[in-house]
């Protein structure tokens, strides 16, 4: 009787180990989905990371390009200014030249009107 108390007792250990064993394989099994899942949203997060790297060096770029170009406009209202205010110097003008004068300052006003347009576009 001890024997078969024994035997009952082994069997009772290797079946209890036995859902142990089943519970431990279904938490790994959990685990490795759960990592699985989380390297995957980690590969989407690294490929988002490097278009928007790429956007922003486009965009650094065009920022760029735009500076330039508002550095020429710059150079060309001081130019312009700079005639403009030699007409100032003249007291006598012709009718030419007041003509001139007049196209050269709505050049002028276009030129700044581009310029704060510009600078309007960087802010």
């Amino acid at each position: 009787m001890a024997d078969k108390t024994s035997k009952d007792e082994k069997l009772e250990l290797i079946f209890k180990a036995k859902e142990r064993l089943g519970s431990f394989k279904l938490e790994a099994s959990e685990k490795v989905k759960k990592v699985s899942s989380s390297e995957k949203r980690l590969k989407r997060v690294v490929k988002k990371l490097q278009t928007l790297q790429q956007e922003r060096e486009k965009l650094e770029g065009v920022i760029e390009a735009i500076q330039k170009e508002v550095e020429e406009i710059q150079e060309k209202i001081s130019a312009a200014e700079t005639e403009v205010s030699s007409y100032d110097n003249v007291t006598l003008l012709t009718v030419e030249d007041s003509a001139n004068l007049e196209e050269k300052k709505k050049k002028l006003e276009t030129s700044c009107q581009e310029l704060i347009n510009y600078k309007f576009c960087l802010d």
